[in-house]
């Protein structure tokens, strides 16, 4: 049940989404978790993770020395872009490249925490996955209005 990308030249968000997909697929097989294809689910939501992150780091390249407008975001917004993406060294001041790395960097403990839930699955664990998954949502669509876009 491997969810695939519909517009194989989209916006490489797309790795991020199908990630999400394919996590959710393999926790609906839970049971089976450490083996088969739900094993091969989180996997290949790990690798989606993992290809979002080089994506945003390739695409952060090119916007080296931009600002990033936080003027774009309400104050509450711009509080919530910063508490989520300060742990992956992003600050106010950051230009638009440095906001692109830390949310990539994001993607790397996603990664880890799925490929961690393909051997034992906790509540807690499940819920900080949840969480991951979440900020990347919130966080993306800040960014792209930061970004202005």
């Amino acid at each position: 049940m491997e969810v695939k990308p519909k517009m194989p030249h989209a916006p490489r968000a797309a790795h991020a989404f199908t990630g999400h997909q394919n996590f959710y697929a393999a926790m609906a097989q839970l049971e089976k978790r450490t083996s088969g294809e739900a094993k091969e689910l989180f996997s290949k939501s790990a690798a989606e993770f993992r290809a979002s992150r080089e994506e945003y780091v390739r695409a952060a390249s090119l916007l080296k020395g931009k600002p990033f407008d936080m003027s774009r975001l309400q104050p509450p917004e711009q509080q919530l872009l910063l508490q989520f993406l300060g742990p992956f060294k992003a600050t106010a001041t950051s230009d638009q490249a440095d906001m692109l790395l830390a949310f990539a960097d994001s993607f790397v403990q996603t990664a880890s925490n799925v490929e961690s839930a393909s051997s034992e699955m906790t509540l807690a664990r499940f819920r900080q996955i949840q969480v991951d998954i979440n900020r990347q949502i919130v966080v993306g669509t800040l960014i792209s209005r930061g970004l202005g876009r």
